[in-house]
């Protein structure tokens, strides 16, 4: 899309950061920057046993520099988020996960960790930005004693490992969601696991489900 905007081909693209500086270079574009509603994120197969207990899950975040990639691969055009819901819409105090590679190590070791475990990060390569975050990504986990084999799938394969529940993770996101809350039902509430809806990580709380309901019910 980059390339075509270029040479004429097309007339609006959004764009990587990664192509700040070639698109910079066009003579006949002019840009704009604005916050967007999406975000891109790795979800993790909760149907797998070993992504059930919390303290992996939270040992994982721990174990990545997300404030790195926002600066290096994203050129500091980004920010990290602390939850599904829109950064605006996010209340105070929640827990940040920044990098602490010890207290990964030690939630990992708690939770009984198979160190000898693989696991597979799936992603459509291409996009640089992705590209550069999965190997980022495969290097942080495993110094903290999680081995990560990197898969590039098409995007027409990835329905069937939601459908079969066989992937890891996905490395996936981006897209124009709406900033009202009530839109994060899609891909958390228990009902919506895939492929009835868009909760491909097959997370389930009953207790978030019901605040959003209660929260639903109300005009303000």
């Amino acid at each position: 899309a980059t390339a075509q905007l270029g040479n004429g081909g097309i007339d609006i693209a959004s764009y990587s950061p990664t192509d700040l500086e070639t698109v910079a270079g066009f003579q006949n574009v002019s840009t704009q920057e604005k916050p967007g509603a999406g975000f891109v994120r790795i979800a993790l197969n909760q149907a797998k046993p070993y992504f059930k207990d919390v303290r992996v899950r939270q040992a994982f975040l721990y174990a990545l520099d997300r404030k790195q990639i926002v600066e290096t691969v994203l050129a500091g055009k980004a920010e990290v988020r602390l939850s599904n819901f829109a950064k605006a819409n996010e209340p105070a105090g929640l827990n940040e996960y920044a990098q602490d590679v010890a207290k990964a190590k030690q939630l990992l070791a708690d939770a009984g960790w198979d160190p000898n475990r693989e696991v597979q990060l799936q992603w459509v390569h291409g996009q640089r930005d992705r590209d550069a975050t999965a190997t980022i990504v495969q290097n942080q986990l495993g110094a903290v004693g999680v081995k990560v084999k990197l898969v590039n799938i098409q995007a027409a394969e990835i329905p069937k490992t939601y459908a079969e529940k066989t992937y890891d993770m996905v490395l996936y996101g981006g897209g124009n969601y709406a900033v009202d809350s009530s839109t994060i039902n899609g891909i958390t509430a228990c009902a919506n696991a895939y492929p009835a809806g868009g909760n491909i990580n097959f997370f389930c709380n009953p207790q978030l489900d019901k605040l959003m309901a209660d929260a639903n019910s109300t005009a303000d």
